[in-house]
């Protein structure tokens, strides 16, 4: 499966080769690049409709964002220490969490994440770490600054 954030075999050696020699303090940056939004915000609208209220979506995207540094945390501890079961629990709790929040792009990431961890690719999992990590930084700021209301 190919994407801006993993390229593939099928894409031809120019596609693999400018993947990671964007510029930047490193090559798995250039991985982050994607066609998804951060944040969808129709998932978030649906939400409120569905709640009838935005203040619950609100308190939700705002435990997603302020959770994201653990979430993170148990996604990287379980992959470096090449735990199979543990990083697939991980993958799936980034997954899921990222899709109900609208974070398009971090879901996007976390599925092809969760295959490379199916598929026991531990290293390929591992060299993508850097690149969850700044999408899931990018996503909890955007969430931040466009969406989550300033509390006091």
């Amino acid at each position: 499966m190919s994407s801006p954030y993993f390229p593939s075999a099928d894409d031809g050696p120019a596609v693999r080769a400018n993947a990671g020699s964007e510029p930047g303090p490193s090559a798995p940056f250039a991985l982050c690049i994607g066609n998804e939004p951060l944040v969808d915000r129709r998932v978030l609208s649906n939400l409120e409709e569905d709640f009838d209220s935005p203040t619950t979506v609100h308190a939700f995207a705002r435990d997603f964002a302020q959770s994201w540094d653990g979430k993170y945390q148990r996604l990287a501890s379980s992959v470096q220490q090449r735990d199979q079961a543990r990083a697939m629990e991980a993958a799936l709790s980034v997954k899921v969490t990222s899709t109900m929040v609208g974070a398009a792009r971090l879901a996007f990431l976390a599925t092809r994440f969760e295959q490379l961890i199916e598929n026991n690719d531990m290293d390929a999992a591992a060299g993508t770490l850097a690149c969850v990590a700044t999408c899931g930084s990018d996503t909890t700021t955007e969430l931040f600054r466009t969406y989550i209301p300033r509390e006091g």
